[in-house]
């Protein structure tokens, strides 16, 4: 996986959309069914990991798990500190669709 592709195709998800980050935060956005597509960096506990992929499961949302470390995650969104996982909320079906075809 390229991390410039995916760097490209998260910018128009960054602008014009909507991103919960954080453990917690990706949880609920899972559970109160807003989330459209969830990454979690490769620092991610395999505890945390595996209760996400079973909630993504559970409500059929697509979840990737990228080789950066939570630091590069939070870069890679924009965000000056370390995000172990994020959902996307709002976002262009065109956009999600290109997001998923650089996994």
């Amino acid at each position: 996986m390229n991390t410039k592709l995916l760097s490209k195709s998260l910018k128009n998800i960054i602008t014009n959309g909507k991103i919960k980050y954080g453990f917690k935060q990706t949880v609920k956005s899972i559970e109160n069914k807003q989330s459209k597509f969830v990454v979690c960096s490769s620092s991610i506990s395999d505890l945390q990991f595996t209760q996400l992929n079973d909630i993504c499961t559970q409500f059929s949302i697509p979840i990737f798990q990228i080789p950066d470390n939570s630091i590069l995650t939070g870069k890679l969104i924009k965000k000056s500190f370390r995000i172990s996982a994020f959902s996307i909320i709002n976002a262009n079906d065109t956009d999600i669709e290109q997001l998923k075809n650089t996994f």
